[in-house]
């Protein structure tokens, strides 16, 4: 009998040894998880790794050994999220390595980290020190908690990096918002009432706030002043389609067949439409990036894309990996102009999309974080290490 609970013993401490071992061997730290994700990311050349990792070592300094566990992975991958949208962009690795830094700080101290990752995006324009970062980030996310509009809580995170407003200006506008939301005022008027006359200058924050609770106060609908944002406040309504166009209906992501060209009675109407949406693509030239941002003041990539073609009449879903999901699969070979071309920047999901401008060039048009909406090379090695594949919306 002994000798039977001495045999079950010693296999359950192996089992036990087994299982620390395993353990151990899953515990990675941070400078860990990004040495083997730049190694794996083949847009990056080996001295371009030398280079990120070298400034991650200096920056990071005792973060670099934070272990990695299932409430702090997220960060990790928006960490490897910026250094891609830094490399998009050609910011340089110093930049580029203190705006992600920032990020796995902010989130390392409790600030969500989607949040974070759309903030920190403001980072490749505006000089954005930590402490901000996490305020907009814990703020979003109180507005949000609050049933205040994304949108309306986007928009004054945008206005607060963009104008390099005070935190404490920003947090006056957030609880203020969240006051207007739980009297049951119309949070995209009071938004507009209290940025538009805070824009204008002269007074502030609190005496602005306190002006817009008075106006809503005695009227729910007051005069509202001018002013513009960078979000609609509603889904980009299609214009009516004038040209005769059959809109693909979605496919599975299978190997796409060969493209056969338009029959010459289909050119006419193809050709046209590709005009109308040309149009439309260079209106959007140079627009600053926004997150979440839909409109020519401000967009980010898929709202760039959804309001393009909503020019053309035809809604797109919001987001790049719901747009991967419209129409049909296409062949690198066979692009066409204005076909979607989408990228994975992070593990094996869709996160950057844009549109062809030019098959014959391989060029498309996107928007990105640091340069805003711009023309850009598919064969560039930064985009070409990344195309996840094409999407075509449109047949002739």
């Amino acid at each position: 009998m002994r000798k039977v609970a001495l045999i079950i013993l010693s296999i359950l401490g192996g089992i036990f040894l087994a299982g620390n071992e395993a353990k151990a061997a899953s515990r990675v730290n941070l400078i860990e998880k990004i040495e083997a994700d730049l190694k794996r990311d083949q847009a990056f050349l080996p001295v371009e790794r030398e280079q990120y990792l070298a400034e991650f070592r200096q920056q990071l300094g005792a973060y670099a050994f934070d272990v990695l566990k299932a409430d702090n992975r997220k960060g990790a991958d928006v960490v490897m999220s910026l250094v891609t949208e830094g490399s998009f962009g050609k910011v340089a690795v110093k930049r580029t390595v203190a705006i992600a830094m920032g990020a796995w700080v902010a989130i390392s101290r409790g600030a969500p980290a989607d949040a974070v990752e759309g903030i920190a995006m403001y980072g490749f324009q505006k000089q954005l020190d930590t402490d901000k970062v996490i305020a907009l980030a814990v703020g979003f996310q109180d507005m949000i908690r609050f049933k205040v509009p994304r949108s309306v809580a986007q928009d004054l995170i945008f206005h607060t990096a963009a104008r390099n407003w005070e935190t404490q200006t920003f947090n006056t506008f957030k609880w203020g918002l969240v006051q207007a939301v739980k009297k049951g005022y119309d949070p995209k008027d009071f938004r507009r009432h209290l940025l538009g006359h805070f824009l204008k200058g002269g007074s502030g924050a609190g005496a602005v706030l306190a002006k817009s609770m008075r106006a809503f106060r005695r009227e729910r609908s007051p005069k509202l002043p001018a002013y513009k944002s960078p979000f609609t406040d509603k889904k980009p309504k299609p214009k009516a389609a004038k040209i005769k166009a059959k809109i693909a209906k979605p496919k599975a992501n299978k190997k796409p067949a060969p493209a056969k060209p338009p029959s010459s009675s289909l050119l006419k109407p193809l050709v046209a439409w590709w005009n109308t949406m040309k149009t439309a693509i260079a209106s959007f030239i140079g627009t600053p990036y926004v997150w979440g941002g839909t409109s020519r003041r401000g967009t980010d990539c898929s709202g760039f894309t959804q309001s393009v073609f909503a020019q053309v009449g035809i809604a797109l879903p919001r987001n790049s990996r719901q747009q991967w999901k419209t129409g049909h699969s296409v062949g690198r070979r066979q692009l066409r102009d204005g076909d979607l071309v989408f990228f994975i920047t992070v593990g094996r999901r869709i996160s950057h999309v844009g549109i062809v401008v030019d098959a014959a060039q391989n060029s498309f048009t996107h928007a990105s974080s640091s340069r805003g909406v711009v023309r850009s090379d598919l064969n560039s090695r930064y985009y070409a290490k990344r195309y996840a594949g094409a999407r075509r919306v449109i047949q002739p």
